[in-house]
């Protein structure tokens, strides 16, 4: 029966981390040493693939291992000799995409074949002197991880180990069930095995989930942190926006202008000093009162002064006008009289009346009454005008 790679590939796929899975596939690969050749660049080709997880590659090394060694015992050479040209190139590229856990069993692996001279001895020099100047690359690169990174770091090298348990316990499984035959006459204690294998299978998805769910919550909590962080960071910016505008000269020779405009500007009373300003009324009425006795009239007269005299005019040509109408009276009272006396005198001459004379000395009386109320309403304002 030829080699199929295909054939191949699909073994290295559906290994097992198990001695039953590795030693059953050695003895296929075994069974097709003719193509030792094809078979070592078949590996080659899967082991360099990006898609594979390391997992799986450390149990395409573990085939590997068992295969030339079972060749070694049976004194068939082509295994050793063709995989000796690909295990320094596939190891080295390989190396570091293992975690540290799968790192030490590879070397361990390396040292066993150079201890039983599986390839040879330049080889596999190579190989670790590759392996030594990854690991301190990798150690000084995990002293350079913060250390809140790290829990994240070790949960999701967790996360892989258990990744590619459960793709074997789920390819287990449906191996498992496909080769079910319910005609057997041992069905029932196949279907039984398949059982148990169902919930080691369903037992390690539930701890996959469960890691899964952790690493979430640490990213949670990462990000939560994060968005504080950011709010502080924006409230720091405001802060610093906010003093520079207060400080800003522009800012500041604007306030001092708008502060001028809102000062209230005053204008000259003219020459009253009255203070029109005050912010209380009573004041106000205060300063009326005190600033009467200041008016003055556009001559220069005192308010108080021109009042006076402007009543003393007023009383006295009230005083003239009062002695005209008198005097007009006394002359309308004289005229009667004399006529009066016209036609006593008549009348005596006719009939014989004796002639009395009017009194007018009580009109001269009441001349010298009103003078001397005039008078004394002068006095009364003088007077007022002293005090």
């Amino acid at each position: 029966m030829s080699f199929s790679s295909e054939q191949f590939v699909n073994k290295l796929t559906k290994l097992e981390d198990s001695q039953e899975s590795i030693a059953s596939a050695s003895k296929w690969l075994l069974s097709q040493h003719r193509d030792a050749p094809k078979i070592a660049e078949c590996w080659k080709t899967y082991m360099l693939r990006k898609d594979i997880n390391s997992r799986r590659k450390l149990l395409g090394i573990y085939v590997v291992n068992h295969v030339v060694q079972q060749a070694a015992g049976q004194k068939i050479g082509h295994f050793q000799e063709d995989f000796d040209k690909v295990i320094e190139e596939v190891l080295t590229t390989t190396f570091p995409e293992f975690s540290s856990d799968l790192k030490k069993k590879i070397i361990r692996v390396v040292n066993i074949w150079k201890n039983r001279g599986i390839f040879s001895r330049p080889t596999l020099n190579k190989v670790l002197i590759s392996f030594e100047k990854n690991k301190n690359t990798n150690e000084s690169d995990n002293l350079k991880l913060p250390p809140k990174i790290k829990p994240i770091v070790e949960m999701i090298k967790k996360i892989e180990k258990t990744q590619v348990n459960l793709h074997a316990m789920k390819t287990r499984f449906d191996n498992s069930i496909n080769e079910l035959d319910s005609s057997s006459v041992v069905y029932d204690e196949n279907f039984k095995t398949v059982t148990k294998i169902s919930d080691l299978a369903k037992d390690t998805i539930a701890s996959s989930i469960t890691e899964r769910n952790n690493l979430i919550n640490l990213f949670n909590g990462m990000i939560e942190e994060q968005n504080k962080l950011i709010v502080e960071e924006q409230t720091m910016v405001s802060e610093i926006d906010f003093a520079l505008t207060a400080k800003d000269p522009t800012n500041i020779n604007s306030k001092d202008k708008d502060d001028q405009d809102i000062l209230p500007s005053y204008e000259a009373a003219g020459d009253d000093n009255d203070d029109s300003d005050s912010d209380s009324d009573s004041d106000l009425e205060d300063q009326k009162g005190s600033n009467v006795d200041k008016l003055t009239t556009t001559n220069g007269i005192p308010l108080d002064t021109a009042n006076a005299l402007e009543q003393m005019n007023t009383l006295v040509q009230e005083g003239n006008l009062k002695r005209n109408i008198d005097e007009i009276e006394r002359s309308g009272n004289s005229d009667e009289d004399e006529n009066s006396v016209k036609r006593t005198k008549g009348q005596d001459t006719n009939e014989g009346d004796v002639y009395e004379p009017t009194n007018q000395d009580s009109n001269e009386d009441e001349n010298a009454d009103d003078s001397n109320a005039v008078t004394s309403s002068i006095q009364d304002l003088l007077s007022k005008l002293a005090n």
